[in-house]
């Protein structure tokens, strides 16, 4: 092998070893989850394109799933303090209500998810790809940074606990 060829062999491996060095290093842990009190959590810096979720705690929700019928969704996040903004989306019979929901880009944002008079879920596509079920009567609440989600609108719907079996579907605007 010819010094040339050998020179840029080794230029290639000490790039791809820097690159990974700084992946590592800016990613905290190294993209790796983590377990809080038995609820993974995604590291910030391992997606820039999608929000990261923690689990609430609420006393008034009566069903909290956090899982996709055919996929892992991420935990929503735990978000306290008086910068939150908090939406509430009911579903019934006649649908969700509302049926449009616009936000703002203003930062941690508060979804609270109530079954009026049936079991229903409420699915979220990525980037926001939450996915939570609430009892008849109840509520359960999942949150996202708002400022993590590009501008635009997302659609949301039942998957598997629909009224009168009928998918229904509303859309989340960010502005």
């Amino acid at each position: 092998m010819n010094n040339k060829k050998r020179t840029l062999i080794i230029l290639t491996v000490a790039l791809v070893v820097v690159v990974v060095a700084i992946v590592l290093l800016t990613s905290g842990n190294g993209g790796n989850q983590s377990t809080n009190n038995g609820v993974s959590e995604s590291s910030p810096a391992a997606s820039t394109t999608q929000p990261t979720f923690k689990a609430l705690d609420t006393k008034e929700a009566s069903t909290y799933e956090i899982t996709k019928p055919t996929e892992k969704a991420p935990t929503p996040p735990k978000y306290t303090g008086p910068d939150i903004n908090v939406y509430e989306i009911k579903a019934s019979k006649d649908g969700f209500s509302p049926e449009t929901l616009v936000i703002g880009k203003t930062g941690p944002v508060q979804i609270k998810f109530s079954a009026i008079d049936g079991n229903y879920d409420l699915s979220f596509a990525p980037p926001i790809g939450a996915y939570i079920a609430a009892s008849q009567g109840g509520s359960t609440m999942f949150g996202f940074n708002a400022k993590d989600v590009a501008s635009g609108a997302y659609t949301f719907t039942c998957k598997t606990s629909c009224p009168n079996g009928k998918a229904i579907q509303g859309t989340l605007i960010i502005k």
